[in-house]
């Protein structure tokens, strides 16, 4: 009984010490990590006036972005980088210490780093943090020689090199969808309308369709009643050029079996081939990129199946010609604008309370997108009128600031509906307008359209003004970074939608508008003046009219981005790489 007791009692202890080991080793791990990655904590010890590491914040004045004490400790200012602004080459045989003393005595040995040279975390670190190196360019090569094998071909067994990074490659088909995903994206917020007699539907892109009945009140009002939703987006499905093609050969063999076809799929089969028919009417001269179908599901309930009601839409590529027959009436984000982005061509009622639409976009058309600009506020959506992007004409070498404005905008209108009741158009080397359309439903059609109901002109292509000087003063129309953060009294900052570049910006004159009497009695008393437009070009990510602004008496600022600008040295986006000094 002793030998079991003893043996019991070795083991108990032999375990206990095994787990204190244990136990001992993962601390002084997890001590030696702490110390290793802020040791700076180590040399200067937080007091009690000291920040909250927790919520420090490098990138602000006052290291959080929660306030906290104005007195800069030494704990605080220990945890911060310290960054240089400048760049140049970078050459290690010519380094320089720095010997620098603290306010406690102790000496360190000090030098600056390129941007290029260390990680991000030694860049944002602090100054007495040790420095992490990136990986040279040789060790990148040596790594990816490693990776790098010979692969023994099957048909000839030769020997070729090649990487792995090869089995990763998108295939043509995988890189088509991408384009029309990408595409697709101009449709954010955006709903389009379809009036047949007594019902009214809507479709709203990612979102749901809806059926409703439109009343004409005694003063003349339009009600919705009746509203039904025929369903919510639950999936999406890209079909490329090549997949149709794939589908209609297997739908060939499927009708060439025609005994084992049910009425069901006969009777969907030719459907298909009525809807193919009409939507290749809308084509035109475009080219479709394929075709994308959404399934709406989980509507309300219909009362002759006791079925959730569902519907498919379909997205096709239709020509502007035949887009614009369509009359689209367009909603973003809730409110009537001017576009022709989309349009419902057909709706039909296959099977009770299943719907199918189809509709109409030159998003699916090849090259088409890039006609559509639309702010990253969303609150418009610009088309395009004339030459498109696609097909602007090649660079001049050494091109100037107006030979790139006239070679990427000529032929082009840009619109805007920036303001909620006034739209906005410029066409290049013509003139600038500001319009109001409003909504007309013609009972006896339908059919709903967007009528005229005020314009101005404000202001016309002053030709001996911007034409009147050679390439050489040029410079003299562009205003520089520093001049354009600045806007005059009354007006906003400069567009934060899509401007690029240092911000510099080149202008010209748009005048003799339409005269405007105005409520200000200066221009009162002189019987009214034109109106007038100052646009400035910046340098941006879209082809794009980015902003407007009223800033004195029926006198307009207007900001248009091209990104052909951002190229020219005037604009360009000035190098600011930083150096970092790290002490040890």
């Amino acid at each position: 009984v002793n030998m079991i007791t003893s043996r019991m009692f070795f083991k108990v202890e032999f375990s206990t010490q095994l787990i204190l080991l244990i136990t001992t080793l993962i601390i002084l791990q997890f001590s030696f990590q702490i110390f290793a990655e802020i040791h700076h904590t180590d040399l200067f010890p937080p007091n009690e006036e000291a920040y909250d590491f927790k919520i420090l914040d490098p990138n602000t004045v006052f290291g959080s972005p929660y306030g906290g004490f104005a007195r800069a400790t030494r704990s605080r200012l220990a945890a911060l980088p310290l960054l240089i602004p400048g760049g140049g080459e970078v050459n290690n045989d010519t380094v320089e210490y720095m010997t620098v003393t603290d306010g406690l005595g102790r000496r360190y040995a000090c030098r600056t780093y390129h941007q290029e040279e260390v990680t991000m975390r030694s860049l944002k670190g602090s100054l007495f943090d040790q420095v992490e190196f990136q990986e040279t360019k040789d060790k990148i090569t040596e790594k990816k020689e490693d990776v790098e094998g010979l692969v023994i071909r099957k048909n000839n067994m030769k020997q070729v090199e090649t990487s792995k990074s090869d089995d990763n490659k998108l295939s043509e088909e995988d890189m088509k969808k991408m384009e029309i995903n990408e595409a697709l994206k101009f449709l954010k917020g955006v709903c389009t309308q379809m009036h047949l007699g007594w019902w009214s539907y809507e479709w709203c892109h990612s979102q749901n369709v809806r059926q409703f009945h439109v009343e004409i009140t005694d003063k003349n009002k339009i009600v919705m009643t009746q509203a039904t939703r025929l369903g919510k987006k639950t999936s999406t499905k890209v079909l490329t050029v090549s997949d149709l093609n794939d589908y209609k050969v297997k739908r060939k063999l499927e009708k060439a079996n025609k005994k084992e076809l049910t009425t069901g799929r006969i009777r969907q089969i030719k459907r298909e081939e009525e809807n193919e028919s009409f939507m290749k009417g809308y084509l035109g001269s475009e080219v479709s990129m394929g075709v994308v179908k959404e399934e709406h599901t989980s509507g309300d309930v219909c009362d002759e199946t006791k079925e959730m009601r569902s519907t498919t839409v379909e997205y096709h590529c239709c020509s502007e010609k035949n887009l614009k027959s369509l009359k689209p009436f367009i909603l973003l984000n809730g409110k009537p604008i001017r576009s022709d982005i989309a349009a419902i061509a057909k709706i039909q009622e296959p099977k009770t309370c299943h719907y199918h639409f189809l509709l109409c976009t030159q998003l699916l058309c090849e090259g088409r997108a890039q006609q559509y600009s639309t702010g990253s506020d969303n609150k418009s959506i610009a088309r395009q009128r004339g030459v498109p992007p696609a097909n602007i004409k090649p660079k001049k070498e050494n091109e100037s600031i107006r030979e790139t404005i006239d070679r990427t905008l000529e032929g082009i209108c840009l619109f805007s509906n920036i303001n909620e009741w006034w739209a906005y158009e410029f066409c290049h080397g013509a003139h600038v307008r500001q319009y109001h359309e409003g909504n007309v439903f013609d009972a006896s059609t339908g059919l709903t359209t967007r009528q005229m109901e005020a314009q101005y002109f404000l202001g016309y292509y002053d030709k001996e003004t911007s034409e009147s000087f050679d390439r050489s003063e040029e410079i003299e129309y562009v205003v520089n970074v520093t001049e354009s953060l600045f806007d005059s009294p009354g007006t906003r900052k400069k567009s934060q939608t899509s401007q690029r570049g240092n911000g510099a910006y080149f202008y010209q004159e748009y005048t003799e508008g339409e005269i405007c009497d105005g409520n200000d009695p200066d221009v009162k008393d002189k019987g009214g003046i034109s109106r007038a437009t100052t646009v400035r070009f910046f340098c941006g990510l879209r082809y794009e009219l980015s902003n407007v602004n009223e800033d004195s008496t029926c006198h307009y600022v207007i900001d248009v981005t091209i990104p052909d600008l951002c190229e020219h040295a005037v604009f360009r986006q000035p190098d600011d790489k930083k150096q970092v000094i790290k002490c040890l």
